[in-house]
């Protein structure tokens, strides 16, 4: 990455990766970002600025877009359809957005979602996990851990082709597959983070199996 293609936002930085090959290659500028949605989850929880949607939503698609990403992975975000979807989309972007199951009672509208510039990419194929099946197939669990691991939490997987050709500066040479999820954030459920991880690399497994 050049010095000038360095942005930071509030002291974050790209980090350069390590196997960058030189050439006709296009860069490929992929950023994560767990947004927080918009509601109230208590005293407990600090914004990293204002909980105003007015004023925060307008501060993180600033930041998002400073960094001119090809492809981002959001996760645990709500206003889709009244924010993140026209506005993203009169910046060149389509995005694909997978909701929370709503097994629990106390779980709210959130979404994770791949973004991805309309320009370079055309989405051919998306597939919605739902983690709360990770212990579906499961017989040597217990029905108590089996409760722990209905979270609601869900991914979402993507397969993008490129528009570009050889022909192009921005050659892209193989479609890609993006893979995203939200898993459970309590503290005390690692053992059930590590079900759901296991799980969701398992589909993501199955899913792009008919591509090899």
């Amino acid at each position: 990455m050049n010095k000038d293609e360095n942005q930071n936002w509030e002291g974050r930085k790209w980090i350069t990766s390590s196997d960058r090959r030189e050439g006709k290659d296009a860069v490929i500028r992929f950023l994560s970002y767990h947004i927080f949605p918009d509601y109230n989850k208590g005293d407990s929880v600090s914004y990293s600025t204002t909980r105003a949607w007015s004023l925060r939503g307008s501060r993180l698609l600033n930041e998002i877009l400073s960094y001119d990403p090809s492809i981002a992975c959001l996760q645990e975000f709500d206003h889709l359809n009244d924010w993140w979807q026209p506005r993203l989309g009169n910046k060149g972007y389509d995005i694909c957005a997978c909701p929370r199951t709503r097994f629990r009672e106390t779980s709210l509208i959130e979404y994770v979602g791949v973004v991805f510039k309309s320009s370079l990419f055309q989405l051919f194929k998306s597939v919605h996990v739902e983690l709360n099946k990770c212990c579906d197939t499961s017989r040597d669990l217990s029905s108590s851990f089996k409760d722990r691991c209905k979270t609601d939490d869900v991914g979402i997987i993507v397969f993008l082709q490129p528009w570009s050709t050889e022909a192009d500066n921005k050659y892209i040479p193989t479609a890609l597959c993006i893979a995203t999820c939200m898993v459970s954030d309590r503290a005390a459920d690692a053992d059930v983070r590590k079900q759901q991880i296991e799980y969701f690399c398992n589909q993501i497994e199955i899913a792009n199996s008919e591509f090899h």
